[in-house]
């Protein structure tokens, strides 16, 4: 890259000129009427400035023979962006903390028989502390909080909570009176805090306060809200992790989300046979709108790592979406770490324990990579290491070498399986055909999937837990229930549909490895009838019927689906998997055994209709409707007989009503008489005698009344009132002239003027009186003197 060079070149950047079209114009060869295009000087010139100006970010001298300089410059400037990884160290800290071997020997433990570890960590920023919390492994061990300077990692000063917790989660907190840690309780639902306010090494804190908010192990605090992980299923009743619950500071519930199965975090990869390929969540962090989740199960030694032993950080937004992520191979990542750490052979475990968004914003995480197996002596030295991410410090490091990718099968929203290469269906996660019901039990069940759906035939030859091959064909739905699997079974081909299998419902074994089918006569073409008995008798006395089924017909659809916070029935078809029905028509018969009759219908337009004109009611005497909200509630008639809208009770019934001839109003049915009624004369009267036809006073508007009263309010000013009687007013000059005219004239007659001199401009006061007046004028007569100016009040009709 290099700017313009020969003799046609001047070394000062000649002056831009105005913009000439605020629209952008573009260049053409000069057709339909239009000359060529000419960018002229100065617009290469602009071009050139923005391409040298980016080398010059990127701090690269331009050279003329090199033909990928702004290429380079881009690379550059993209790697200075913050990103998740790129990793700047804070601290480099000791495993192990003063205290930690006193607490060993008064547990009767060695260094070789037990350990205690860190879980999670917190920063508390108006002491400048980086507060870890450690748990013990023996049983009914205690939890120890250890808080370093954030600056210089010197340990300021650990103490003992009388409590046990798995420690994946910590707050330091301000908002409840006074210094507070809060932890989680160990899986029993409670979030304990414990008072710092005066804290004395070495010695054990009680819990101040518990609070039952349904935690799991991790949680976090921003700005007034919490967010818990739950240790409550969000499908079914297997816990998976991955549903966060957020509560306001008074511990009210909000609201919740569910991440994604594959973020969501197991305990370990041994917890099922799916866990080795999901990330494992190790603790999050509230920032806002956002969730920063920390994730890294322990990886030691070279043995090849698994999807759970991946290590880095995903950023969601609060509807469970992954807004960005940066997962690294731990190998990869401690080789990277080993140099970034000037360490002399290289690291040999990796475990992330948590992360904390600050209040400005910035990002840290803490990772473990020290082992048991590192001697006592280095732990003391060394161990934790305490990164600052996305951020772009120049001592940052660039861990992007380490970056590895795994599965994130979105296909799943649509509960669908996917196909191989092969056209078999396949497992997304490992790749293996699936041929067994078992295995797609297996599947939903422990990735948490509420249902899901698949067809039968061409390569999919799926055989059912009876050992029985599914005929072709065939859509199953699969509904979870954790230990018992909903199975519904239809057909594409409705002229083969009496020889459907049975839908069914299969339970697991209490050793979780046998499923079995229960009866559920749950198909098309004949009875559907939820709940039997061991003789196979309905436990039930209704059932839901589609018996006679002629294709094209009446069906009947019930949509049942599973969505972010609830489970609904769609009712006509509610999903991209069924199509909606055209009308849905409600049908009773007075008597048993008899014909339905059509009753009430949903049209296709939305509108809930009585399938009889003005036959059937809403609501009875002792099946109320409590309350109706609408936008508007009215009665129409397209005819001009009577609408009424009757409100009573047992002591009195008033009815509005439109009747027949054209009055409107208000009608007391039991005195039968109108008590308000706005006629076609638009005028609102109120009716004075016991019949209906009986309409006395007008009543008349605070805008009626208003414009009744017309005025000018000047200096020389008139006002007007209903009566029709007229008050004026005004000042005059007698010097000027002889005949002084109202400032509007009276419409029939004027009835007095009354005039006064004030003496403002005159000699002296004069007594006048008006005389010679009609309704546009007056004159005065006077005792003599200088009158001048004078007023008078005038009144007439």
């Amino acid at each position: 890259m290099y700017a313009l060079d020969n003799k046609s070149g001047i070394e000062q950047m000649p002056e831009i000129p105005e913009v000439f079209s605020k629209n952008p114009l573009w260049f053409t060869e000069g057709r339909d009427g239009n000359s060529p295009s000419y960018p002229g000087a100065h617009w290469f010139n602009i071009v050139q400035a923005e391409l040298l100006n980016v080398l010059k970010e990127a701090g690269i001298e331009p050279e003329k023979k090199s033909l990928d300089q702004l290429w380079q410059a881009i690379q550059t400037i993209n790697r200075r962006r913050p990103s998740l990884t790129k990793k700047r160290i804070k601290l480099d800290i000791p495993l192990v903390f003063d205290g930690y071997e006193s607490e060993l020997l008064a547990a009767n433990l060695t260094d070789s028989t037990g350990y205690i570890y860190p879980g999670s960590f917190a920063i508390d920023e108006q002491t400048n502390e980086l507060v870890i919390l450690y748990g013990g492994s023996w049983d009914n061990a205690p939890m120890y909080l250890v808080a370093r300077d954030f600056d210089t990692g010197e340990q300021k000063w650990w103490v003992k909570l009388s409590t046990t917790s798995i420690g994946e989660g910590i707050s330091i907190n301000y908002d409840y009176g006074s210094r507070k840690a809060f932890v989680a309780g160990r899986q029993n639902g409670y979030l304990y805090s414990f008072d710092l306010t005066n804290v004395t090494n070495g010695t054990t804190l009680e819990i101040a306060s518990s609070h039952e908010v349904g935690i799991y192990n991790q949680f976090s605090y921003d700005n007034g809200v919490w967010a818990v992980e739950r240790n409550a299923p969000f499908v079914a009743g297997y816990i998976a992790r991955n549903t966060i619950d957020f509560y306001d500071k008074n511990f009210n519930l909000l609201n919740s989300v569910s991440l994604p199965i594959w973020s969501s975090g197991y305990v370990t990869k041994t917890t099922n046979s799916y866990a080795p390929y999901l990330n494992k969540r190790q603790g999050f962090a509230l920032k806002g709108n956002k969730l920063f989740c920390a994730f890294g199960g322990a990886h030691d030694n070279n043995t090849p790592a698994v999807c759970c032993e991946y290590q880095g950080t995903k950023i969601f937004n609060l509807a469970g979406d992954c807004l960005e992520e940066a997962m690294l191979e731990p190998i990869a990542m401690r080789k990277i770490l080993t140099q970034h750490l000037g360490k002399q052979s290289e690291l040999r475990r990796i475990e992330n324990e948590g992360i904390v968004v600050t209040s400005k914003g910035e990002v840290y995480t803490l990772y473990i990579y020290h082992s048991r197996a590192t001697s006592f002596e280095t732990r003391k030295k060394e161990g934790i290491v305490v990164f600052q991410e996305l951020t772009d410090a120049g001592d940052c490091v660039d861990y992007s070498e380490a970056v590895t990718y795994t599965a994130q099968p979105d296909f799943m929203s649509l509960r669908r399986m996917p196909r191989g290469t092969s056209g078999k269906m396949i497992d997304p996660l490992t790749g293996r055909e699936i041929t067994q019901m078992s295995e797609i039990f297996k599947f939903i069940r422990e990735l948490n999937i509420p249902d899901l759906m698949f067809e039968t035939g061409g390569f999919t030859n799926i055989t059912d837990i009876d050992g029985e091959l599914l005929g072709r064909g065939l859509i199953i739905r699969v509904v979870n229930q954790n230990t018992v699997m909903y199975v519904e079974i239809t057909n594409r081909n409705h002229a083969t549909l009496p020889n459907l299998p049975s839908s069914y419902a299969a339970t697991l074994s209490s050793d979780g490895r046998v499923w079995s089918k229960n009866k559920c006569d749950l198909s098309i073409g004949g009875d559907l009838v939820f709940g039997k008995d061991s003789n196979g008798e309905s436990t039930i006395l209704a059932r839901i019927s589609t018996k006679n089924f002629t294709k094209g017909k009446n069906v009947l659809l019930a949509d049942v689906q599973s969505g972010a916070s609830n489970n609904n029935a769609f009712i006509g078809g509610g999903s991209s998997v069924y199509e909606g029905v055209n009308q849905i028509r409600f049908f009773t018969a007075e008597n048993k055994g008899e014909a339905g009759t059509a009753r009430w219908a949903i049209l296709n337009s939305g509108h809930f209709i009585p399938w009889s004109n003005g036959v059937y009611d809403l609501g009875a005497t002792n099946n109320r409707i409590k309350n109706i909200y609408s936008r508007e509630l009215s009665i129409a008639k397209e005819d001009n007989s009577q609408a009424l809208i009757r409100i009573a009770n047992a002591l009195r019934e008033i009815t509005l009503n439109v009747s027949a001839g054209g009055n409107a109003g208000l009608w007391d049915n039991t005195l039968s008489k109108w008590l308000l009624m706005v006629g076609s004369d638009g005028i609102l009267k109120a009716g004075t005698t016991p019949t209906i036809d009986a309409v006395g006073n007008e009543l008349v508007t605070a805008s009626w009344f208003k414009s009744q009263f017309t005025q000018s309010l000047s200096s020389n000013g008139w006002q007007k009132f209903p009566s029709g009687l007229i008050l004026q007013w005004g000042t005059y000059n007698a010097n000027s002239q002889s005949v002084f005219n109202f400032p509007i004239a009276f419409t029939q007659n004027c009835f007095l003027v009354l005039p006064v001199d004030y003496n403002s401009t005159g000699q002296n006061l004069v007594m006048i009186t008006g005389t010679n007046k009609n309704a546009e004028s007056f004159q005065i007569q006077t005792s003599g003197g200088d009158v001048g100016l004078f007023s008078v009040i005038a009144i007439g009709v």
